[in-house]
């Protein structure tokens, strides 16, 4: 049964993913259109060139201007060896990711076997994960959704592996996938958070597993540090901090991005500050119930959640 749902899920994942990609004809949204832009800069040894400019949070001084100044460059990254490898269209930069979204269900269904789920609910957590809702064309396209989603499962399966003679890599493996995490979204270190919890409900052995973790996640990261470091005078991409300093979401277009400061933030007072985090809290909510949850499965998203708390990784 096993071979027979696996073998399913492959290929419904794979159809799926490619039929969804043949209903996207470009990036779409300029999240995607930077990434699609920037790996063909990769692909012609440009990477660290950015022909344009669509925000000053860096401070740009000329055009060119240095890249990923704000955005993480692994999904560019890899559109820029498909693009070196195959071709230069957007069909070609898609391959990467029509091949993530594919595995998707086949590996949710491990999951959720490795996490003690009968054959029944596995099978169906598989089929759930052939189609995220309106997420689908987003995972199909040039952006970060399904690496990150990938990552995430990859390293929820990680954590499951059980098997001693493993322990050590499985350690690094996790540190290195969190790592490519961070490669792909500036909050992407946040991965690192549930390995840590993991390792500190075990009974032994917990500084050894941290210190493997860390191994793993600088394996990846410290070469981007260094870059960043080389060229922005930063291991941490400069862009990125200003925007803990926005009022509003269209500040993020300020210029100069010097009035982007933790004073002028402050001096707006605590009660207009936490108005706009709540609010902003407030959409992030409805977000999940209608785009994560579809509208109808969000409630069974929370109940599940609840039922199942009990069993941990």
């Amino acid at each position: 049964m096993h071979r027979r749902n696996a073998t399913l899920l492959i290929l419904l994942g794979f159809a799926t993913a490619w039929i969804a990609s043949r209903g996207v004809g470009s990036p779409g949204y300029m999240d995607a259109d930077y990434y699609f832009s920037m790996g063909q800069q990769w692909a012609q040894g440009l990477g660290n060139e950015e022909p344009f400019l669509w925000n000053y949070l860096g401070q740009p001084e000329t055009i060119p201007t240095l890249s990923h100044g704000y955005w993480s460059p692994l999904t560019s990254i890899v559109i820029g060896l498909a693009l070196r490898l195959f071709g230069t269209s957007f069909s070609i930069a898609q391959i990467p990711f029509v091949i993530f979204t594919g595995f998707l269900p086949f590996l949710v269904w491990r999951l959720a076997l490795a996490m003690g789920s009968d054959p029944t609910t596995a099978l169906q957590s598989g089929l759930l994960a052939l189609a995220p809702g309106v997420f689908l064309p987003f995972f199909v396209t040039t952006d970060m959704f399904s690496i990150y989603a990938l990552l995430g499962v990859l390293l929820m399966l990680v954590l499951q592996t059980k098997a001693e003679r493993f322990n050590s890599v499985r350690w690094v493996v996790a540190g290195i996938l969190c790592g490519l995490a961070h490669l792909s979204r500036a909050d992407g270190f946040l991965f690192l958070v549930i390995p840590v919890a993991y390792v500190y409900l075990l009974p032994t052995g917990r500084w050894q597993k941290w210190g493997l973790l860390v191994f793993g996640y600088f394996l990846i990261m410290t070469p981007w540090f260094y870059r960043n470091l080389i060229l922005f005078g930063s291991p941490l991409n400069p862009a990125g901090g200003r925007t803990l300093w926005l009022l509003s979401y269209d500040e993020i277009f300020s210029f100069p991005a010097e009035i982007l400061t933790p004073e002028r933030w402050w001096a707006t007072g605590l009660k207009q500050i936490l108005f706009e985090r709540g609010s902003a809290a407030l959409i992030i909510l409805q977000r999940i119930v209608a785009e994560n949850g579809l509208v109808f499965l969000a409630p069974f998203m929370f109940l599940g959640s609840r039922t199942q708390w009990k069993h941990a990784l």
